[in-house]
């Protein structure tokens, strides 16, 4: 059975990578949902896509918690999973959520 983490350094990596691969997850399906021309899928892929950014906030939330800061440097994740930051910064479903919903 997994054990808390208690090292900060330790769990804030994990949080940015889970939030990092999220991203990379919403991209997919917002790609997926673009290209669909199927009322009963799209209405199912917009489902999960509200699923997948709810989680991307909750992540975002706990980072902000954690390291008292808005802004965050994934730069070695990225690098770890070898990826490039120009498309896992922001989605863009993730901007038309926040505009829907103000918190």
């Amino acid at each position: 059975m997994p054990h808390p983490e208690k090292d900060r350094v330790v769990f804030f990596q994990r949080l940015a990578t889970l939030y990092v691969r999220y991203v990379g997850v919403l991209r997919r399906l917002e790609g997926v949902y673009d290209q669909s021309l199927q009322p009963q899928k799209r209405l199912l892929l917009r489902g999960l896509l509200d699923g997948v950014m709810g989680r991307l906030l909750e992540l975002k939330s706990e980072m902000v918690d954690k390291e008292s800061s808005e802004y965050h440097y994934l730069d070695d994740i990225l690098q770890d999973l070898k990826l490039t930051p120009v498309r896992t910064l922001t989605p863009h479903s993730l901007l038309q959520y926040s505009a829907k919903h103000t918190f």
